[in-house]
């Protein structure tokens, strides 16, 4: 039984107790069930059937089922009408319906089978009809996701060598750099390669922010340097027919957040603005500083121009497996708000149907100073005299970080991958103070090398390296990291922190 909306009108049929049964199951049942005579023409139409499709039996019955729904033809779905009249039992999968007096429309699976007399002749057909929407919609979102989780992972692997790229050109620019002689002609060109570089790392940083491939590194952030530094990224995805308007207050307190997940929240809600208008229109984006009930917060608001929401999608546009066909507005909203509420905010959306939408988000203020060297003290020194292994799969990455630790009076043992260098700490008598691994490698990445090391020689310092951080390279606490792309010197200068700790 149907404990929604159980149908308790009168049976058309005889009064007779088996009959009165099957009436009442028929009435009962979640599906729709149909029946038609040779002609097509409906017999039965039962509530499940009305709930569906939203029409009622007496609109149905007695008429050709292809004069009430042209669609079904269109469809092809006569051709199981018939297979039913010719005894056959057949199913029909995945049909699209719409229903123009009513504005139903979805997905349905039908199963059609031979309505028999008690001779065993076919005088009709029976339907059972499931409404399989709901499904279809999980289906599409599961192979949505399925696709971004794909994008991700080529995005991800891109970034990572990428960085392994940009690791090098930073690393022969400043090897470059310390031969020149101050004022060389050849300064300024290398300035140019390093700022362009530069460039390249931050459009990295933005790759790997799509993929979720990014250590999460909460700092002391600037929204408005933010903002300005992805503007042009924002105004590609938005395309030429929407105008871009930014209002951003000077003096904006900072937040603590981490840059990679904040670029990606400003990305995913200008990618649901541009669905939101199709036809073009105008995106606002604004900063402001807000001091309410006692507490300080800085507030980012993006606003279009866009069809908004009905009520019902306003509601639920933060929840997970939420979509919707109006404007597409569950993409990527529920990761925006998961990174507001880790970074401590909070994130709403105010919108009427029609009349666009305007996302609010709050991060508090905070007063942690911006790192930077300290005035006034001298960095310390770099040099040492230990012995350093480097397991790097790149071989111009790994000659880099080679040429720059001997060069700091380190010396230096080097491997491919992660099995070479377990191999060759067993096989080393001399003790090794420090390993310095890439995270991705293969045969042995950086990680099960590292669980093995701490196995076998604890008293080794561990050092990974990693362009990005994914599936196979999970955050690990405890564990010093260094993200590519990196200057030479930074990997001295950790190893020396991690040796001196």
């Amino acid at each position: 039984m149907d404990a929604r909306a159980p149908d308790h009108r009168p049976a058309r049929t005889a009064p007779s107790q088996p009959v009165d049964l099957l009436d009442r199951l028929i009435r009962s049942s979640v599906d729709g069930i149909v029946a038609f005579d040779r002609e097509c023409r409906y017999t039965v139409w039962n509530p499940g059937m009305e709930r569906i499709s939203g029409v009622v039996a007496e609109q149905v019955l007695g008429r050709r089922a292809f004069d009430v729904f042209p669609f079904l033809v269109e469809i092809g779905e006569d051709s199981f009408f018939y297979a039913a009249l010719e005894g056959r039992t057949v199913v029909a999968r995945d049909r699209p319906f719409v229903i123009p007096n009513t504005g139903k429309q979805g997905f349905f699976e039908g199963h059609y089978s031979p309505l028999l007399d008690e001779s065993g002749a076919v005088i009709g057909g029976l339907g059972i009809i499931r409404d399989i929407t709901e499904r279809k919609q999980l289906e599409e979102e599961l192979l949505h996701c399925q696709k971004l989780d794909s994008v991700g992972r080529l995005a991800g692997g891109i970034a990572h060598d990428f960085n392994n790229l940009l690791t090098v050109i930073f690393g022969t620019v400043s090897v470059a750099r310390s031969k020149l002689t101050k004022g060389s002609e050849f300064e300024q060109s290398l300035d140019i390669i390093q700022s362009a570089s530069e460039k390249a790392a931050g459009l990295t940083s933005q790759l790997l922010a799509f993929a979720r491939r990014q250590v999460v590194q909460p700092r002391v952030l600037d929204l408005n340097e933010l903002v300005t530094e992805i503007e042009k990224l924002l105004q590609r995805l938005l395309g030429e027919d929407i105008e871009f308007r930014m209002r951003l207050e000077p003096d904006l307190w900072r937040v603590m957040a981490d840059r990679g997940q904040m670029e990606q929240v400003l990305v995913n809600l200008a990618i649901n603005a541009r669905e939101a208008m199709p036809n073009g229109g105008e995106l606002h984006l604004e900063t402001k500083n807000v001091t309410a009930r006692g507490s300080e917060h800085v507030r980012l608001v993006v606003r279009d121009t866009g069809i908004g929401m009905s009520e019902e999608t306003r509601r639920n546009a933060f929840e997970p497996f939420f979509t919707t066909k109006e404007g597409g507005r569950g993409l990527g909203l529920a990761s925006c708000y998961g990174i507001v509420k880790q970074a401590g905010g909070s994130m709403s959306v105010r919108s009427k149907q029609g009349h666009g939408a305007e996302f609010i988000v709050d991060l508090p203020r905070t007063l942690a100073p911006e790192p930077g060297p300290s005035p006034g003290t001298a960095p310390p020194p770099v040099t040492g005299h230990e012995t350093i292994l480097v397991a790097e799969d790149e071989p111009a990455v790994r000659a880099l970080l080679v040429r720059a630790l001997s060069e700091h009076g380190y010396r230096v043992l080097e491997a491919e991958d992660g099995q070479a260098a377990l191999e060759l700490v067993h096989s080393h008598a001399a003790p090794i103070h420090a390993v310095v691994t890439d995270a991705v490698m293969p045969r042995m990445g950086g990680l099960e090398l590292a669980e093995r090391l701490r196995a076998v020689r604890p008293e080794i310092k561990l050092l990974l390296m990693s362009g990005h951080v994914g599936p196979r390279t999970p955050a690990r606490p405890g564990l010093p990291s260094l993200q590519k792309p990196f200057m030479p010197i930074d990997v001295v200068r950790r190893v020396r922190e991690l040796l001196d700790d």
